[in-house]
């Protein structure tokens, strides 16, 4: 039935990233229980059918929309009004921006990983780097995921938000590595951060 997909797909994200559930989208592969009977009935049907033929990628989609509310709660409302008002980037753009940033870091640092993965206040410096908006996100979490692993208790004196950005930031990493896969990131990022 048109529009399932989109429905099923955002029921799936909402609950991969509310804090309260344990549910995980790679583990269960985006399947949630949710009954086609129920979905047809819906007066929200409309608007998951003009999602689904308006957007190509899903997940893709959804995971800009979650990226620009920090990966809070989103309503129909909300995914509709980013549909209508923003434009979707590209995986190219994005993948364009994290290598952008990785010559950024390059230049700012020196080639020290070190210094960048070190704690310069509270925080390891390329999380500040991300939380000033020098970076984007997808690069923190390509770093740490195939560079050096930042993301971890020890990386701070911060008791309270430290693991709590870990903790989000764990719920976040899949969806960046699954969604950019196509791309050679461990090539690129040993090449242009590394030079090797």
């Amino acid at each position: 039935m048109k529009g399932f997909e989109a429905y099923k797909c955002h029921q799936a994200i909402s609950l991969h990233f509310n804090k309260k559930s344990t549910y995980d989208y790679f583990k269960y592969n985006g399947n949630v229980k949710v009954k086609e009977d129920n979905f047809a009935k819906s007066k929200n049907r409309w608007q998951y059918v003009g999602i689904e033929s308006k957007v190509d990628q899903l997940l893709w989609f959804y995971y800009c929309v979650y990226k620009t509310n920090k990966f809070g709660y989103i309503t129909l409302p909300m995914i509709m009004n980013y549909l209508r008002n923003e434009k979707i980037p590209t995986k190219e753009y994005v993948f364009q921006k994290v290598q952008d940033d990785l010559t950024y870091l390059q230049n700012k640092y020196k080639d020290d990983l070190y210094v960048i993965t070190e704690c310069d206040n509270l925080y390891p410096v390329i999380y500040e780097e991300y939380d000033n908006g020098y970076i984007e996100l997808e690069t923190l979490l390509l770093f740490d995921s195939f560079i050096v692993n930042i993301l971890k208790e020890s990386n701070s004196d911060d008791i309270i938000g430290w693991p709590k950005i870990i903790k989000d930031m764990d719920l976040v990493k899949p969806f960046v590595i699954d969604l950019l896969s196509e791309f050679d990131f461990v090539k690129s990022f040993k090449e242009i951060y590394l030079n090797k």
